[in-house]
């Protein structure tokens, strides 16, 4: 079973920067629904204009 144990390494190791990158992409989206709620226009709404320009986690 050549390769096995390499995937499995390969595979846990996505796991936790998949987890971390959905995190992190969570949190961004929530911040801008929150904003949204709170007015659409970027130049009124700091909140909302904020999260659009933040870079990419």
């Amino acid at each position: 079973m050549a390769g096995h144990s390499h995937w499995k390494n390969i595979k846990r190791k996505k796991a936790v920067v998949d987890a971390r990158r959905g995190q992190a992409w969570s949190k961004v989206a929530r911040l801008i629904m929150i904003a949204a709620k709170r007015g659409a226009n970027p130049d009124d709404n700091v909140a909302c204009a904020t999260p659009a320009t933040r870079p990419a986690p």
